[in-house]
């Protein structure tokens, strides 16, 4: 299917962000060897379970992490009570 000339464009500035054209020469080398592929096909499960395990790490932590951000808010009438 082919994309968008906007999608394109979009992706493209968005590369352009952070990195420099001889880092997407090397990346387009990369992702044309086995390996690439390879790490291509599975990309999106990695960024998935990564993100899980983010998720599953800030849920257990959570009471701690709200405690620390109520107390830097400065002059917060409306500070929660974590009991």
């Amino acid at each position: 299917m082919p994309l968008s000339q906007e999608f394109t464009d979009g992706l493209v500035a968005v590369y352009a962000r952070y990195f420099s054209d001889d880092d997407l020469k090397a990346l387009a080398q990369f992702y044309e060897t086995p390996a690439g592929q390879h790490f291509n096909e599975r990309a999106a499960e990695v960024a998935a379970d990564s993100m899980r395990f983010g998720q599953q790490i800030a849920s257990q932590n959570m009471n701690r992490i709200l405690r620390k951000s109520a107390a830097t808010i400065p002059n917060s009438r409306d500070k929660p009570n974590f009991a």
